[in-house]
């Protein structure tokens, strides 16, 4: 073929030669028609390359969804046959039994597998520490189902002479029907011996306890033996198998120690409040003052600059001097995250959990609201349209309990804790107004 030439043929001879001829046929092709034509060719053996790969792998991903969606649809069938009813991801897995630990859920029992559960280690049983598995996945559903009735948790050293902050502090719950919603109080020792010397100090009431949990209750009977208010006195060495570090890790800071056993305390509610001995409530109980019904979430706070352990970059609680209405998911989630998850803390005053859960809860919008200490923004919260918190040091100015108006006030210092030096003025003024305010023996005391 010559390009810009011509092709010239004719009846073939027997020869296979062409015979010459006056009038041969001639084809003419020019270079534009072969640069076409070739660019066209190209063209449609790309599209149908590009086509049939698309086919080709599209048929892989369906065939890979199908097999995924059907593998997770037979396995979930599995989990829900097997598991009924579905629990939460954090409940403890004991002998193959699930429990939500609520004491107001129907599922939990007069005698909690939580109790049980306080020899096995956390570290035993299997936590998911993916990405999946945030504060907000694992916690949510506990969070935003506020129980009927909350526990208190009071850690306390012991002192030889009977401590008039706890008393007062336990008759001012009373006085403003905050026991009323509560099912047990725990008072948080350090060692075994401290706690029986304080189990002494409430020996009555503890001993009318035990005889009602040894009577046999039948099951329409149980609802009414439930509104019995708890008592139990726990030392921090009875819960070392189920707690975050060892008790002798806390020598240093006992204080810190029981912020950290709190949420391990055999049938802890979902809801609890560590208060310290030295706080006293001065306005009507309303569960509003520390949940929010609208938004199904609760309050945060701040009490101040005392710092019980490390915050990792959240705001400061200084929880030994508040109220804090804190939830045992979060505050669980928080020490296996820090202690056994990727942080791996090993000194307990490298994690302050009241901190680390309330700073996360904030950052996941699971608070109505956090507040800083002296922030006024509470004022605007019914019922009491008050500030929530105040601490009072009489070692600090604070003389005198004219003009309290907060809803809880702590008072410590010279004068009102035995921890501080005497101050005989200070006492007689202090005795007289805690007398005078909360006269009335709470149910614990008395014979």
């Amino acid at each position: 073929v010559l390009i810009n030439d011509t092709i010239s043929y004719g009846p073939i001879g027997k020869n296979g030669s062409t015979p010459l001829s006056n009038n041969p046929t001639k084809i003419s092709i020019s270079m534009s028609t072969i640069r076409r034509t070739t660019f066209l060719l190209f063209t449609v053996i790309a599209i149908s390359s590009g086509y049939l790969f698309l086919w080709t792998h599209n048929n892989n991903i369906y065939s890979n969804i199908y097999s995924n969606s059907s593998s997770n649809s037979s396995s979930s069938s599995s989990n829900r046959s097997s598991t009924q009813p579905q629990l939460p991801s954090n409940s403890l897995s004991i002998n193959n039994d699930n429990v939500f630990f609520n004491k107001n859920n129907p599922l939990h029992k007069k005698t909690s597998l939580r109790a049980a559960a306080k020899s096995t280690s956390l570290s035993k049983v299997d936590h998911d520490q993916s990405k999946e598995d945030t504060i907000k996945s694992r916690c949510q559903n506990f969070i935003q189902n506020p129980p009927t009735k909350i526990d208190i948790v009071i850690p306390y050293e012991y002192q030889k002479e009977d401590d008039l902050s706890l008393k007062y502090e336990l008759r001012s719950f009373e006085k403003y029907g905050l026991l009323n919603h509560v099912g047990t109080v725990y008072i948080l020792m350090d060692t075994v011996e401290n706690a029986d010397k304080m189990k002494l100090r409430y020996g009555s009431y503890i001993t009318r306890q035990q005889q009602q949990q040894q009577q046999k209750i039948t099951t329409a009977e149980e609802d009414d033996a439930a509104a019995q208010i708890q008592l139990h006195i726990i030392a921090m060495t009875e819960l070392r198998d189920a707690a975050p570090f060892a008790v002798e890790k806390y020598e240093a800071n006992p204080k810190l120690g029981k912020s950290h056993y709190a949420p391990y305390l055999p049938g802890i509610a979902e809801y609890y409040l560590l208060v310290p001995d030295d706080v006293v409530m001065l306005k009507e109980y309303s569960r509003d003052i520390w949940f929010d019904a609208e938004k199904l979430l609760p309050y945060g706070h701040s009490f101040g600059l005392w710092q019980g352990g490390n915050t990792h970059g959240h705001p400061n609680i200084a929880e030994l001097h508040g109220v804090n209405f804190l939830n045992r998911c979060s505050l669980e989630y928080v020490i296996e995250l820090c202690v056994r998850g990727k942080m791996k803390i090993s000194n307990p005053a490298d994690l302050s959990p009241t901190a680390v859960a309330l700073g996360l809860l904030n950052k996941e919008h699971l608070l109505s609201r956090f507040y800083m200490y002296h922030s006024r923004g509470f004022a605007s919260v019914k019922p009491h349209n008050t500030e929530f918190f105040r601490e009072c040091h009489t070692n600090g100015g604070c003389k005198s309990p004219d003009g309290f108006r907060e809803i809880f006030v702590n008072v410590q210092g010279e004068g009102v804790s035995i921890e501080y030096k005497e101050d005989v003025a200070l006492r007689n003024r202090w005795s007289k107004w805690f007398e005078e305010s909360f006269p009335v023996p709470s149910r614990f005391e008395g014979s």
